[in-house]
């Protein structure tokens, strides 16, 4: 199905990939937007109160409530694909569950390129 990505533990309902808007403000999905996005969920994305940076990065809102995000905790470079959960992450606690090795891989499924 279209916008339904494999994952361990079944498939993902990809509702829409969050833009990165030069005027969040003055554009129609402007709500959608990252740093809108990363604002609203504030702490509970951050593992470390003293860090400037964020540790897992939203790229997309999945069905239900939860987000793809880039998990920067366990690689800087290039980060893993996870399944932010919003039930049970708290501030400075994010649960990130495991879903591709990279954005790459990610980008590979979501476009079926060979």
């Amino acid at each position: 199905a279209h916008g339904v990505i494999d994952a361990p533990g079944g498939g993902l309902v990809i509702e829409r990939f969050l833009p990165i808007l030069d005027d969040f403000r003055e554009h129609p999905d402007g709500w959608a937007d990252i740093a809108v996005v990363v604002t609203q969920l504030d702490a509970r994305i951050c593992s470390d109160p003293d860090s400037p940076g964020l540790a897992v990065m939203p790229i997309a809102a999945l069905f239900g409530g939860d987000m793809l995000v880039l998990d920067y905790r366990s690689a800087a470079d290039n980060p893993p694909v996870g399944r932010w959960d919003h039930e049970v992450s708290d501030d400075f606690q994010p649960v990130v569950r495991p879903v591709m090795a990279d954005f790459a891989a990610l980008a590979h499924q979501v476009t079926g390129a060979a």
